[in-house]
């Protein structure tokens, strides 16, 4: 049996509200282009993974030529 549980989170995320270490999987897809503090929302995501958590973050390419225009 498939349970759908989509879950939507909105927070400031320099602060997530979730419990430290208790996420496995942290997934961030483009967000620290658009961050005001991407070295504070890195604190956070890595305060609130677990010790084997992992984050697996999408991010442009700056070297590519789309990134270099």
């Amino acid at each position: 049996e498939c349970v759908n549980r989509e879950t939507a989170l909105i927070a400031n995320p320099e602060l997530l509200p979730i419990q430290p270490n208790s996420i496995n999987l942290a997934i961030m897809v483009h967000v620290l282009e658009y961050c005001d503090n991407p070295s504070a929302l890195l604190r956070s995501v890595f305060d609130v993974l677990t010790a084997n958590g992992k984050l697996l973050l999408f991010s442009f390419n700056a070297w590519s030529m789309w990134g270099l225009q």
